[in-house]
């Protein structure tokens, strides 16, 4: 299952930062996400939260590895 923007509808999102108003969120087991493109904050469940931040860190090791090549 795709999480998709609220606002713009893509795809392509990344974890943000845990503020502390987000608390109520995780009692409900929902976690803070951002759009790439549109900048848009908005809360997915857990399980989804966790694969966009699975994502991103096999993004980042890419990069890096690419970088020292």
């Amino acid at each position: 299952m795709t999480v998709h923007c609220n606002l713009c509808g893509s795809t392509n999102l990344r974890p943000s930062y845990f503020q502390m108003r987000d608390l109520a969120f995780l009692a409900t087991f929902r976690l803070p996400v951002r759009c790439r493109y549109c900048r848009m904050r908005f809360h997915v469940h857990l399980l989804n939260a966790l694969r966009i931040r699975r994502g991103c860190h096999a993004r980042r090791v890419k990069a890096m590895q690419v970088g020292r090549a």
